[in-house]
Order: C-alpha cells, then sequence, then structure tokens
C-alpha cells in the first residue's frame, strides 16, 4: 500500500484492513433528511461563481498549529485540531482564538487499550448536537501504524460535553477524513480498499439506514480529505502524485454519477508545500486549505475566494 500519506502528523494514516457495514437509525436531530435534495448551485444564494478560479488567497491567524478545520454552514462555529506529533487535541470555538477544547470532554472510543487514542479531523452538524470525527485507536506512532474508525458523538445542548460516542461503520479500520456538507445530510469519507490498493471516497446518506456508497476512486495514486460542496457536484481533495501532495477537483452531474475528471487546481497548489483541503464555504465561494511542509512539520491554514 502506499507510504502513511500525513502520519501521526495530520493523522491520515492509510492501513490495509477490513471492508465496512453500515450503522442504521442515525437521528432527525442531525437537521439531514436523506429524502432531502442538496442545496442546487442555481437557487442557492451565491456571491460567486461556483465554477470560477479563486482569485485570492490569505493565511488564517491560526496560531501555527491547526489543521483539518470545518465549520457550521452559517460559519459561527468552528471544529478543528491543534498541536503536532502525538500531541494533538480537538478544539470548538467561535474562532480559533475562542476555542477552548473543553466541550469535547473525556471524547474517546471505548478500545480497552492504555494509549489514549488520536482524535482528528471534527466536523460538525449545523445545530451543533452531532459530531464525526476520525480516531485511530492506539494512537499511531510517528511512522503509522493504528487502525483508524469513523466515530459519531452526541451533545442534548451546546452547553454539554459530546458523549455517547459509536462507529458510523462497523468492521472497519480504514477510514480517513469524515466531513459533513453543508446540507448536513451526507457524510463522505475516505476509505482504504486492502483487497486492491485501492483510495475510494465514500458517501454515506445521514439519517438513513443505508450502506455507505463509493463515489470516487483511485488506483494509481493516493487520495486524501475529501471536502464536497453543498450540491454535492464538486470534490475537492488532496492528490499525491510525482511526491507531491496537491489539491484536485473532481466534478459529476447528478447525485446518481461518480466523480470524474480529477484535476489538480494550479492556482492554489505550490511546488514548496503539500496543499491539503479543508473545508468549503455552503455558498462556494470561500475554501480553507492547509500548507505543511512534512519535513520540518509546519504548517498554515488559508482562505481562498473566488
Amino acid at each position: 500500500m502506499a507510504r502513511a500519506v500525513l502520519a501521526a502528523r495530520v493523522s491520515l494514516v492509510l492501513v490495509v484492513v477490513s471492508g465496512c457495514a453500515s450503522l442504521d437509525g442515525l437521528s432527525e436531530g442531525e437537521k439531514g433528511s436523506p429524502s432531502r435534495a442538496p442545496k442546487s448551485s442555481s437557487t442557492a444564494l451565491l456571491g460567486c461563481d461556483p465554477k470560477g478560479a479563486f482569485t485570492t488567497a490569505v493565511p488564517l491567524a491560526s496560531g501555527g498549529t491547526a489543521f483539518g478545520a470545518r465549520w457550521d454552514a452559517k460559519k459561527t462555529t468552528v471544529v478543528f485540531n491543534t498541536g503536532r506529533g502525538q500531541n494533538v487535541e480537538l478544539r470548538i470555538g467561535s474562532n480559533f482564538d475562542d476555542a477552548t477544547g473543553a466541550a469535547f470532554g473525556p471524547l474517546a472510543p471505548p478500545d480497552g487499550g492504555a494509549l489514549t487514542p488520536l482524535l482528528v479531523f471534527p466536523s460538525i452538524s449545523n445545530d451543533g448536537l452531532f459530531l464525526y470525527y476520525q480516531a485511530y485507536s492506539p494512537a499511531p506512532d510517528a511512522m503509522g501504524g493504528g487502525d483508524s474508525v469513523v466515530y459519531r458523538a452526541r451533545r442534548t445542548t451546546t452547553s454539554e460535553p459530546f458523549h455517547d460516542y459509536e462507529p458510523v461503520v462497523h468492521s472497519s479500520s480504514n477510514d480517513f477524513g469524515p466531513y459533513l456538507v453543508a446540507s448536513a445530510n451526507a457524510l463522505y469519507w475516505t476509505h482504504a480498499d486492502p483487497s486492491s490498493a485501492t483510495m475510494r471516497v465514500m458517501r454515506f446518506p445521514v439519517g438513513a439506514a443505508e450502506d455507505p456508497k463509493s463515489v470516487f476512486e483511485a488506483s494509481s495514486s493516493v487520495i486524501a480529505n475529501a471536502v464536497v460542496s453543498s450540491d454535492e457536484k464538486s470534490l475537492y481533495y488532496a492528490d499525491e502524485r510525482g511526491g507531491t501532495m496537491d489539491i484536485y477537483v473532481a466534478t459529476r452531474a447528478s447525485l446518481s454519477d461518480e466523480f470524474t475528471n480529477g484535476k489538480p487546481f494550479d492556482s492554489l497548489n505550490s511546488a514548496a508545500h503539500a496543499e491539503i483541503p479543508s473545508w468549503i464555504s455552503d455558498d462556494q465561494c470561500e475554501l480553507v486549505y492547509e500548507k505543511r511542509d512534512f519535513d520540518s512539520d509546519t504548517h498554515s491554514l488559508w482562505s481562498a475566494r473566488r
């Protein structure tokens, strides 16, 4: 299989293990309905051309240690990771400076092991009551390893810690980077298939008793950090080709199609850093992404606008 792409430093390790079967009966409180169509870009209140190029990019003030930042649809709450190596924490707040991490409480999968699991790439529902995240259990060492599972936790009010965590997908330990679309009716993540050394992007309809469905795959490269537009017709992801990790975008005409024609987003990519998408706004006018130098383990979050 491919080498560990982000290793423990960004905590997206590509592990070769088993298949998956979905968890059913998710709550209506997640504000997503499997029967409700995603928002169409033609009806959204757009301030830009959602198919246009990103023309500006500026760094975000995040202290230099934040990654995996995702906001709710109204951009009133941000969840993200901060730290390096195995000293990584989940944080939540109205902005990076406001985030304390206290609301996550003793959030960890029940593995029974001695090591504290590494919890990364959180994604929050628009009502603030449901949290999706990736958990390694046990936490990987600096060279990778560990089992990676997509979890979901809940709370009844936004003033209490999250609890009742459980796997979104059972019998799988190679799922990475969950991303809840702005409409909140679908969850996406990357799955490593051990039988074919293939990376796949999976879609799971929130609130439906269905198995996840593959919507994009790459057999000759490494894909990671799926970020999907509110109309679910544009897929931004990190792809490692020729030793460089850059932002790519794939598209589709309808939800019944798979994403195709993945192409690099050259206006955001550079040879000096790895570029990794993190979040796309509801109106598709802003893309937040990470610039990372793997050799020095330094990184920064940037905001690109159309």
